[in-house]
């Protein structure tokens, strides 16, 4: 039978028949079988437990895993509210699900103890296989759980994933488990498969300015760069290279297109970039996600071309490495900032994707709060305006 994908996109308002339609029209097209997996993604204007209702009302499976998100998209459209579901059916993959609470109590023991059981798994059934994540996108250490999680697990496998999210609202988001709605969660699926995956990240942000040491910092905070108050340096950066003042009504304009990145030493490594939100009333600057103390940073620049080139890199990236397979479907993590900043030119994202993968392909995504991948031959790392393109084998 082979590996075969349908998706399913629904604006409906209420939310058990969103979830019941998205579901039917993913699986229309696909023969009768019990080994699904099922990736639902909603927006926050929904009672989940009722989507996920909704979803279980058409299927007899109990491999069904999602999260929360910003914004849908498939193929055509992009939606700020709606239901998303991507469907894996395969008599090639096996597919396992677990998740860890408490994420933002202790990151590193979540990440270990979920690693721990799904590396019961891996290897024992097929050759190859891609661990998808799916954390709480609110917690601000995520990277700790990913590394330790990558620990348990090693190389042996691929990273995917991102953080849930509640439309930009930052109060409360959701993960998926079979019929379980949770929060401050993390949430995974081992993939394993007969036959490569293809994973690839990227984000088409560059450096315009000089490496600065993070002389103070506390998990996602960053109060001191090169021993001067973090918020004096960034401004007087804004203000040297091109004659922008950014106050505190400025700064989140600014800062959305001049994001922080921390190279990386491994070849092709490039850059995590770190994604400046808020200051407070000391002059500390607050990130999506942690940043090392007495790490190296430097200011990083983007436009339309430079995001959209990056997007068209990962497409061809992911789907090479599935070789002589054909594309059964394609799934896409991308950060809700890449949205607010291409604007109506988001959905050339997904066309880029499409032009590459084929147009008959289904392709389904979400726009998430931080993303999960690794760049070039380096671990898996939690990102942030970034782009995660998975491909899965026909």
């Amino acid at each position: 039978m082979a590996t075969f994908c349908g998706v399913g996109l629904s604006d409906l308002s209420d939310s058990f028949l969103a979830g019941k339609t998205a579901l039917t029209e993913a699986i229309k097209s696909l023969k009768e079988t019990d080994n699904y997996l099922i990736i639902v993604f909603a927006t926050d204007n929904y009672d989940h437990q009722l989507v996920l209702k909704g979803v279980k009302s058409s299927t007899a499976t109990d491999h069904i895993i999602g999260f929360t998100v910003a914004g849908v998209f498939n193929s055509q459209e992009m939606k700020v509210k709606g239901v998303i579901v991507g469907v894996i059916q395969s008599d090639e993959m096996d597919f396992c699900l677990d998740a860890e609470e408490n994420l933002s109590y202790d990151q590193r023991a979540v990440g270990s103890k979920l690693g721990s059981r799904f590396s019961q798994v891996l290897g024992k059934q097929n050759k190859h296989s891609l661990q998808l994540l799916f954390p709480d996108g609110l917690s601000n250490t995520v990277g700790r759980a990913v590394d330790s999680l990558f620990k348990a697990l090693g190389s042996q496998t691929k990273y995917a994933g991102g953080g849930s999210g509640d439309n930009r609202h930052f109060l409360k988001t959701s993960q998926y488990l079979n019929d379980k709605v949770l929060t401050d969660s993390l949430v995974g699926a081992l993939i394993t498969s007969a036959k490569k995956i293809g994973v690839a990240t990227s984000h088409g942000w560059k450096p315009i300015s000089s490496p600065m040491i993070v002389t103070s910092a506390e998990g996602h905070v960053i109060k001191e760069l090169d021993w001067q108050n973090a918020y004096d340096v960034y401004s007087q950066f804004a203000q040297q290279n091109g004659d922008i003042s950014i106050d505190d009504t400025g700064f989140a304009e600014y800062a959305m297109s001049h994001p922080f990145g921390i190279p990386q030493a491994k070849e092709g490594g490039g850059y995590i970039v770190r994604d400046p939100i808020s200051t407070d009333a000391d002059g500390a600057i607050h990130c999506v996600g942690e940043v090392p103390e007495n790490s190296v940073l430097r200011i990083l620049h983007g436009d339309k071309d430079s995001l959209l080139e990056a997007v068209k890199d990962a497409a061809r990236d992911a789907k090479k490495q599935l070789g002589a397979n054909p594309v059964a479907g394609v799934l896409v993590f991308t950060c809700v900032s890449r949205c607010i900043l291409l604007k109506d030119h988001f959905i050339d994202e997904v066309w880029a994707i499409r032009e590459i993968m084929g147009d008959q392909v289904p392709i389904w995504g979400c726009m998430t709060f931080g993303e999960i991948g690794a760049i070039g031959a380096g671990p898996p790392e939690f990102h942030n305006k970034a782009v995660v393109i998975c491909v899965f084998p026909g």
